[in-house]
């Protein structure tokens, strides 16, 4: 069956895709983060066999040290999946990103991953896919300090590739408390975006930050073609409030 949080690995910051045919699930384990492919059944959406099931770092030969996120893109049939590093393991932090087309999961050697280095902890990674790019964002941490925020972006073509110069471009956004745990927007369905050239993350801007009357919610548009990232209007919402 799906695979639950066993303690001490808790939480278990579980993660699914749902593709045609198969569905993706990860969470984290002992060696980070643990991964399992079940097939659907041919009639429905339940679970018929399960297809592979195994640590993350097991095919990538990285060490990871989980907070696993797994996506789907539907324009290309691949599964993304991902975690952060562990350093005592690999030299270095920095993020693990593995690919694998939907049909060629029964053949060797399926997935392809890559290791990127960041010169912080990569902390509380998320990822979304937009207009032909990988996107992502990070809470980066030196020690116990906290040493602002980052987003990412990689080519999903060159991914797709399985090309060897693969590279991502990281866009440091400093230390204001509205860019922390910001989110990338993730693209569902087949259809082209309107709203946006490039990538779009979301962030949290209350009035207590921004100084308006009203809390809101900002965006951020980062351009894969001029390397660019701009500020959007915030859009005013409901007034909400979190744990500080």
């Amino acid at each position: 069956g799906v695979q639950t949080c066993a303690l001490p690995i808790c939480p278990a910051d579980a993660s699914l895709a749902v593709g045609d045919s198969l569905i993706v699930q990860m969470i984290n384990g002992g060696s980070g983060a643990y991964f399992a492919v079940y097939r659907k059944k041919s009639t429905s959406s339940k679970i018929d066999t399960v297809v592979a099931n195994t640590y993350l770092d097991a095919i990538t030969g990285k060490g990871g040290f989980g907070d696993p996120v797994v996506l789907y893109d539907q324009n290309t049939k691949n599964f993304i999946l991902t975690e952060f590093a562990n350093k005592n393991e690999t030299g270095s932090d920095g993020l693990i990103i593995a690919v694998f087309e939907e049909s060629k999961i029964n053949t060797a050697n399926y997935i392809k991953s890559y290791f990127f280095p960041t010169s912080a902890f990569p902390d509380y990674p998320k990822y979304g896919i937009n207009n032909g790019y990988l996107y992502a964002k990070t809470n980066d941490f030196r020690g116990n300090s906290y040493a602002g925020a980052s987003a990412y972006m990689v080519n999903l073509a060159a991914l797709y590739s399985q090309s060897p110069s693969v590279s991502m471009t990281r866009f440091s956004l400093g230390k204001s408390n509205k860019y922390y745990s910001m989110c990338p927007v993730n693209m569902a369905g087949k259809a082209k975006p309107k709203f946006t050239q490039g990538g779009l993350f979301a962030y949290l801007n209350p009035a207590s930050w921004s100084g308006r009357s009203t809390d809101q919610i900002g965006f951020v548009e980062i351009n894969p073609l001029t390397q660019t990232m701009t500020d959007l209007n915030s859009i005013p919402v409901n007034s909400y409030s979190f744990p500080a």
